[in-house]
């Protein structure tokens, strides 16, 4: 039986600035976790552009990505900085490996739904990449949900899925393709995985582990007990990721 393909949407490189047991900063902690738990590939965003410098930290993992073929990577941006940030993505849009843009509005001290992200979204709606976007708390679900159906031509990633808030995801979904799920959380719930799956026939789903935060194999265990089909689980581990972000097939 060929082995499963996973491909990783949400990870990070770099120290976090409070306690934890994955603090190495280094890459080699992320291949360590990725062959520990049989990830062919994962999409990257640096902590430190995410905490407190954002070009620096792109800048430094644009120099990882470009040695290791089975990482690909997100820019980091700041709705603060809108200039700033759009230099970026640019900046990056034809550098091998930058697959898409990552926003943590906890760290922007922005909510999704103030202006700012407004204008950060309706500029990354023109350049079409993947967004990745962490989502806690109902407030910020429903202003994400606000923004999907505004830019139905960008797609976006809800990070954590809302978290205790995964629930009006979920029902709206079917009627936002272009809006897509992860469910790495320290809670591992394997319902709200089931729920969506079941919602969208597993094509709005993606694996995400919030490595290296947490070890992989956490939320892969939630995964894995979610009930689905073969074909779901095959879109949910792998295919969507391939299609939404437009990679080739890496080697199980």
């Amino acid at each position: 039986m060929a082995e499963r393909l996973i491909i990783d949407v949400h990870t990070h490189i770099g120290s976090w600035p409070f306690p934890g047991r994955y603090q190495g900063g280094d890459v080699c902690l992320n291949l360590e976790l990725m062959q520990r738990s049989g990830i062919a590939l994962s999409i990257l965003s640096s902590t430190r552009a995410i905490v407190n410098n954002m070009e620096a930290g792109n800048a430094e993992l644009a120099g990882v990505l470009a040695r290791y073929a089975n990482l690909r990577g997100y820019v980091v941006v700041n709705p603060r900085r809108l200039a700033d940030s759009l230099h970026e993505v640019d900046r990056y849009a034809a550098r091998p490996g930058f697959v898409g843009v990552k926003i943590h509005p906890h760290y922007c001290q922005t909510s999704i739904g103030s202006q700012p992200m407004v204008a950060l979204f309706a500029e990354l709606a023109e350049r079409g990449r993947p967004v990745l976007i962490h989502t806690w708390g109902e407030s910020e679900v429903g202003a994400l949900v606000d923004l999907a159906a505004r830019h139905p031509g960008l797609p976006i990633i809800a990070g954590h899925a809302g978290a205790d808030a995964w629930r009006p995801l979920v029902e709206v979904a079917p009627r936002l393709p272009n809006l897509y799920l992860e469910f790495c959380y320290s809670v591992p719930l394997r319902e709200r995985i089931e729920r969506a799956v079941a919602a969208t026939d597993g094509r709005q789903v993606l694996f995400g582990s919030d490595a290296t935060l947490f070890d992989p194999a956490y939320g892969l265990a939630a995964y894995n007990a979610a009930p689905m089909t073969a074909e779901q689980r095959e879109r949910v581990m792998s295919l969507n990721a391939l299609a939404l972000f437009h990679l080739s097939q890496p080697a199980p």
